[in-house]
């Protein structure tokens, strides 16, 4: 699978041209602030794992140099917006490039370690692919306000689906909390309520989906530890259908 399969997508690329103009048209989204746009970030590596990892939104993105852009640009400069989000999509990740020192990635880089034998080195990143529920965050820090939200879901959640129906992963795990998930899950036709797991109070929910498993977790801030031997031991017992 070419890792710029989504930057090359024409109908992926049609959803994000809406999602922008959804965006610039609510009132009450500061036209002051500065946005950034995520592209899925695809690793070299990505067929030998299948694993699709979904984050809330990137709580900024100027730490990379890619600055952001505010509401008039939409209209005025929405191909250079694309463009830069495929820039970032198709730079070739090092350790050194993202904050490895949240919980977040901690979680992830001990799934990699842990369930898919990969050594814990700079190549890390390259054996999976990163995406986030909300395409559109504030460029500076934080997760998108619930007008930031709401001008954004219906395309978001299209996005989403396109990206699991496009990328085939095995595993799908969606470290955000259920209840940021929720809308997304119910996109795919699958009733959110309807769990297939329930043990472990840090997994909110398993689905299956097409030919992927569908893991909902908890944002695992404070509970690290509990978190990923949770999350391992439960991949652990399915490893069988990967």
């Amino acid at each position: 699978m070419r890792i710029d399969i989504l930057n090359n997508c024409s109908e992926y690329e049609k959803i994000i041209e809406e999602l922008l103009e959804d965006f610039s048209k609510p009132s009450n989204i500061s036209e002051k602030k500065t946005f950034s746009l995520l592209y899925p970030i695809i690793g070299e590596h990505y067929e030998a794992t299948k694993l699709l990892v979904y984050g809330r939104a990137t709580n900024g993105w100027e730490w990379c140099g890619m600055g952001g852009w505010k509401l008039r640009e939409i209209k005025t400069n929405n191909k250079r917006i694309i463009r830069d989000a495929k820039i970032m999509s198709s730079e070739n990740w090092k350790r050194d490039e993202v904050k490895l020192q949240s919980a977040f990635w901690r979680l992830i880089i001990n799934i990699l370690n842990n369930i898919y034998r990969i050594p814990d080195n700079n190549s890390i990143l390259k054996h999976f692919t990163w995406s986030n529920l909300m395409k559109i965050a504030p460029s500076k820090e934080g997760n998108p306000t619930n007008s930031e939200w709401r001008a954004q879901l219906p395309k978001c959640k299209e996005l989403f689906k396109l990206e699991i129906d496009t990328l085939k992963p095995k595993v799908v795990l969606l470290i955000t909390g259920f209840e940021w998930a929720f809308d997304f899950i119910s996109n795919l036709d699958i009733d959110p309520n309807k769990s297939g797991y329930s043990d472990a109070d840090f997994i909110k929910g398993v689905y299956e989906y097409n030919s992927s498993t569908i893991i909902v977790v908890d944002r695992p801030e404070f509970k690290i530890k509990d978190s990923v031997l949770q999350t391992i031991i439960y991949l652990k017992s399915i490893k069988t259908k990967f």
